[in-house]
Protein backbone atom coordinates (compact mmCIF):
# COMPACT_ATOMS: atom_id res chain seq x y z
CA UNK A 1 0.00 0.00 0.00
CA UNK A 2 1.68 3.37 -1.13
CA UNK A 3 2.00 5.67 1.77
CA UNK A 4 -0.58 8.51 0.30
CA UNK A 5 -3.04 5.64 -0.18
CA UNK A 6 -6.08 6.02 2.25
CA UNK A 7 -5.30 4.20 5.83
CA UNK A 8 -8.23 1.64 5.16
CA UNK A 9 -7.62 -1.94 6.09
CA UNK A 10 -7.08 -4.34 2.83
CA UNK A 11 -9.58 -5.91 0.91
CA UNK A 12 -9.55 -9.77 1.68
CA UNK A 13 -9.18 -10.76 -2.19
CA UNK A 14 -6.46 -7.94 -2.54
CA UNK A 15 -4.57 -9.80 0.56
CA UNK A 16 -5.01 -12.93 -1.15
CA UNK A 17 -3.48 -11.97 -4.51
CA UNK A 18 -0.74 -10.41 -2.76
CA UNK A 19 -0.10 -13.47 -0.45
CA UNK A 20 -0.32 -15.26 -3.63
CA UNK A 21 2.60 -13.19 -5.53
CA UNK A 22 4.83 -13.21 -2.58
CA UNK A 23 4.21 -17.55 -2.48
CA UNK A 24 5.24 -17.30 -5.78
CA UNK A 25 8.16 -15.63 -5.58
CA UNK A 26 9.47 -17.23 -2.84
CA UNK A 27 9.21 -20.63 -3.84
CA UNK A 28 11.27 -19.11 -7.19
CA UNK A 29 14.06 -17.84 -4.76
CA UNK A 30 14.08 -21.05 -2.61
CA UNK A 31 14.38 -22.79 -5.95
CA UNK A 32 17.07 -21.29 -7.31
CA UNK A 33 19.30 -20.63 -4.04
CA UNK A 34 17.77 -23.67 -1.87
CA UNK A 35 20.61 -22.88 1.08
CA UNK A 36 19.18 -19.07 1.34
CA UNK A 37 16.78 -18.98 3.99
CA UNK A 38 13.93 -16.71 3.73
CA UNK A 39 11.03 -16.02 5.80
CA UNK A 40 7.33 -15.18 4.10
CA UNK A 41 5.73 -12.62 6.20
CA UNK A 42 2.68 -10.88 4.94
CA UNK A 43 1.85 -7.80 6.66
CA UNK A 44 -0.16 -4.51 5.90
CA UNK A 45 1.47 -0.78 6.32
CA UNK A 46 3.54 1.38 5.47
CA UNK A 47 6.33 -0.56 3.11
CA UNK A 48 9.24 0.86 4.54
CA UNK A 49 8.09 0.81 8.22
CA UNK A 50 7.29 -2.71 7.81
CA UNK A 51 10.71 -3.86 6.03
CA UNK A 52 12.50 -2.40 8.76
CA UNK A 53 10.34 -3.76 11.50
CA UNK A 54 10.90 -7.39 9.98
CA UNK A 55 15.01 -7.05 8.83
CA UNK A 56 15.59 -6.61 12.62
CA UNK A 57 17.90 -9.60 13.32
CA UNK A 58 18.45 -10.53 9.78
CA UNK A 59 21.79 -10.64 8.13
CA UNK A 60 20.55 -8.65 4.62
CA UNK A 61 17.86 -6.94 3.43
CA UNK A 62 16.74 -7.68 -0.60
CA UNK A 63 14.45 -5.63 -2.31
CA UNK A 64 13.68 -5.34 -5.62
CA UNK A 65 13.67 -2.14 -7.77
CA UNK A 66 11.48 -1.69 -11.09
CA UNK A 67 11.38 0.94 -13.60
CA UNK A 68 8.49 3.51 -13.33
CA UNK A 69 8.74 4.86 -16.82
CA UNK A 70 11.28 4.96 -19.88
CA UNK A 71 12.98 7.85 -17.48
CA UNK A 72 13.73 5.59 -15.57
CA UNK A 73 16.72 7.08 -12.85
CA UNK A 74 18.94 4.62 -11.08
CA UNK A 75 18.42 6.34 -8.11
CA UNK A 76 16.72 4.39 -5.25
CA UNK A 77 12.78 5.05 -4.60
CA UNK A 78 11.98 6.24 -1.30
CA UNK A 79 11.39 2.94 0.78
CA UNK A 80 15.19 2.10 -0.81
CA UNK A 81 16.12 4.89 0.63
CA UNK A 82 14.22 4.59 3.90
CA UNK A 83 15.88 0.97 4.17
CA UNK A 84 19.06 2.10 3.54
CA UNK A 85 18.71 4.97 5.99
CA UNK A 86 17.30 2.89 8.85
CA UNK A 87 18.28 -0.99 8.24
CA UNK A 88 20.79 -2.18 10.59
CA UNK A 89 22.00 -4.58 8.39
CA UNK A 90 23.19 -4.76 4.79
CA UNK A 91 20.45 -3.60 2.18
CA UNK A 92 21.01 -5.02 -1.26
CA UNK A 93 18.86 -3.31 -4.07
CA UNK A 94 18.30 -5.38 -7.03
CA UNK A 95 16.82 -3.99 -10.57
CA UNK A 96 14.56 -5.46 -13.10
CA UNK A 97 16.75 -7.62 -15.42
CA UNK A 98 17.57 -5.57 -18.81
CA UNK A 99 14.94 -7.00 -21.77
CA UNK A 100 16.44 -6.45 -25.39
CA UNK A 101 13.67 -4.56 -27.71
Amino acid sequence: MASYAPAAAPRADDREQAEHALTVAVSDVVAAVPAVKVRQVPEAGLPARVLLSQAEGAELLVLGSHRHSAAFSPAAGAVALACLRGAHCPVVVVGEPEVDR
